[in-house]
């Protein structure tokens, strides 16, 4: 699969960082706007793609206190005729903390509708076991860090082994 990934090429040929712009994005209030033409985008070249290649998109606190996200993401789907199966949504554990009630609808409003959820970034922040008992997730994502670090790092090899053996036994698909 793939991940969209917002990126700001501006003519004069620099690049500015997701780390400047999205939380401009999301604090004058145009993040969704943002993440729904990149799904449009999406959709729109997936109809030349094979079936089986999925996408993940990121989502954010700002965007899961959006009580209509899902239905937004589920409209673009239908419209350009793109199976929920084909999109993933990526959030992390800080997200959700700021509105856990929000976030549980939007996560199981899409995912009731195929659409794979996948918690990214697990082992970094937060990190607790309590979102993987409340929420419906399909993946769990180690953080990089650890990943990086796998093969010269005992404790960080330590973690990621027992970082997959917990997603195994709850039937979670990792990725590293």
């Amino acid at each position: 699969g793939l991940e969209l990934l917002a990126r700001w090429n501006r003519p004069d040929g620099k690049h500015i960082g997701p780390d400047k712009f999205i939380p401009i994005a999301e604090e004058i209030g145009l993040i969704n706007d943002l993440m729904l033409q990149m799904l449009e985008q999406y959709c729109v070249d997936a109809r030349q793609w094979p079936e089986q290649l999925a996408v993940a998109i990121n989502l954010s606190a700002v965007q899961l206190r959006d009580n209509w996200l899902g239905q937004k993401i589920l409209a673009m789907l239908v419209k350009h005729g793109v199976s929920p199966h084909r999109l993933a949504v990526e959030i992390t554990e800080s997200a959700i903390i700021s509105d856990e009630d929000a976030a549980f609808r939007t996560i199981t409003s899409l995912r009731n509708q195929g659409v794979s959820i996948s918690l990214d970034d697990f082992g970094t922040g937060y990190s607790s076991l309590h979102y993987l008992r409340t929420f419906p997730y399909d993946k769990l994502k180690i953080d990089r860090s650890f990943v990086l670090s796998l093969f010269s790092s005992s404790e960080s090899e330590k973690i990621v082994n027992s970082v997959v053996a917990l997603a195994n036994s709850l039937g979670l698909t990792v990725v590293a």
